[in-house]
């Protein structure tokens, strides 16, 4: 069947500026004039304003399509770029035409891809134009970079949820409703519910997400991790290997120190990979029990018993330690009753009421020179346990080098090691922001706060036990050298007074 019909392609892209490229009504002009000049009665034209760089145009695919069904003699555009600039796309296209015997055609030229001559010169114009394609994702990146860094705006396809995105001021603003609801994701968790429980409490409520979809903890917990609630604004450019951040960007919605309390919140809470222990709260210390000599997470387990004289009963137990020093030899530190660290626990508690409740009269007096003093005392203590992080790292990745250690357990003490520097990073920036916002009206209502959590405590469900224990303490180290010995016991609190 003869092919008596030929395809106009016009495109105007999103990134033209105004009187620099041809508008589409002047290809169209232009193309249909063509098509006059060389006697084309019949043609269909196909017509867009799209990107270069995207490539499944619906035009351009229509286009396409109605030449793999051999409609068209011929392809007219006003010039190569028009079908794009990406040197994959161009080619792909060459070889539609040489399949079905399409000539290409612009005002200019005429490639009839039989021709060697033809064929290499659209091979340059192809180069050409992915040389142009490469130039603008490069002004585009740029672009974007300098609407963060210099502009302090933020960029993005669609607002975060909470905000809504103003065309006419370009900037982020509170969203009437949504704000509302992030503010409660922000309160339960800084009351310690985990990303699950927030979204099971969403999803009991009604509350659907920006798609109408539910809430996941996954969906939650990007949220809460997300700086721009904090005003701020981040382009990540991999193209100019480049990073920037700005703040004050947009109104926040969370404060600096609730940011860095929920995150730190997330590093210290349990792992939940084990199905048989998901979302179940064995005792008021689940997940901030720690081994004192490999520093490495204890497993809680129950222990059952039976005597004569007592029958049956059981307790709960730090396990021994399960894990495995670099050299291969297992970590001897033994276990403990679960009912005796908390014991401590509590009465280092109390202690640290009472610290606080003095921290509180001095505070009322609008002097924080002991509460900053404290603060940088613990800064330069977490800086120095980096250090030893990094030298740890380099001897274990020293160990499988050598051949010392299989890669699966290299693998896995590489992530312990890692997710240890991440609640030590956490922690840091934590401080390091609460040291420069350091407000005497926040502290003292913080510290009210704690006194109440622990003056409640005894009266507390075990679940609610375990969130206080959360919110108050980062970790507990036992180290006891056998069954019998005497255990020793050092806590770590998320607020260093």
């Amino acid at each position: 069947m003869r092919k008596n019909k030929v395809a106009l392609y016009i495109r105007k892209s999103r990134e033209d500026d105004n009187g620099k490229e041809e508008t589409l009504h002047n290809q169209e002009q232009t193309l249909i004039k063509l098509c006059d000049s060389r006697g084309y009665k019949q043609y269909d034209i196909f017509k867009e304003v799209e990107s270069s760089i995207k490539l499944d145009r619906p035009e351009l695919l229509k286009m396409m399509k109605g030449i793999q069904q051999g409609k068209y003699s011929k392809l007219l555009i006003t010039h190569i770029d028009r079908l794009g600039r990406e040197i994959g796309l161009l080619d792909d296209l060459k070889k539609l035409c040489v399949a079905n015997d399409v000539i290409l055609e612009t005002p200019d030229t005429t490639i009839d891809f039989r021709d060697d001559n033809h064929d290499l010169m659209y091979g340059f114009s192809s180069v050409l134009a992915d040389f142009e394609y490469k130039r603008i994702r490069h002004r585009l990146a740029t672009g974007k970079v300098n609407t963060v860094a210099i502009r302090n705006k933020w960029i993005g396809s669609q607002a975060p949820y909470g905000y809504i995105y103003d065309k006419e001021e370009k900037i982020l603003k509170p969203h009437p409703q949504q704000k509302d609801i992030y503010r409660q994701m922000v309160e339960l968790a800084l009351k310690g519910d985990s990303f699950s429980q927030i979204s099971d409490k969403l999803n009991d409520l009604g509350i659907r997400t920006q798609k109408d979809n539910r809430w996941t903890a996954g969906r939650i917990q990007k949220i809460l991790k997300n700086r721009t609630y904090l005003g701020e604004a981040e382009y990540n450019s991999t193209r100019l290997n480049q990073k920037v951040t700005a703040t004050d960007c947009h109104e926040p919605l969370i404060t600096p120190d609730e940011f860095d309390t929920i995150q730190k919140l997330s590093a210290s809470r349990r792992n939940y990979n084990s199905k048989d222990n998901w979302g179940k709260i064995k005792t008021p210390l689940d997940s901030l029990v720690y081994c004192g000599v490999c520093k490495r997470k204890m497993t809680i387990q129950i222990s059952k018993k039976h005597s004569i004289a007592r029958g049956h009963w059981h307790f709960y137990q730090a396990r021994k330690c399960i894990h495995y020093n670099p050299d291969g030899t297992r970590c001897p530190n033994s276990g403990c009753k679960i009912d005796i660290i908390e014991a401590v626990v509590l009465e280092s508690l109390e202690q640290y009421k009472e610290q606080l409740l003095a921290k509180l009269e001095i505070l009322q007096k609008n002097d924080t020179s002991e509460a900053e003093a404290t603060i940088r005392q613990r800064i330069e203590s977490l800086q120095a346990d980096l250090k030893k992080q990094d030298i740890k790292m380099d001897r274990l990745t020293d160990l499988y080098l050598d051949a010392s250690m299989e890669k699966d357990e290299y693998e896995q003490r590489r992530k312990e090691q890692i997710e240890q520097t991440k609640a030590l990073t956490s922690e840091l920036t934590y401080l390091e922001n609460k040291l420069t916002n350091l407000d005497v009206s926040y502290l003292e209502d913080r510290y009210e706060e704690i006194v109440g959590m622990i003056d409640n405590y005894p009266s507390m469900p075990v679940e609610e036990k375990n969130k206080t224990m959360r919110l108050l303490i980062s970790r507990i180290e036992l180290t006891k050298e056998n069954t019998f010995s005497t255990p020793h016991i050092s806590i770590s609190y998320m607020d260093n007074i």
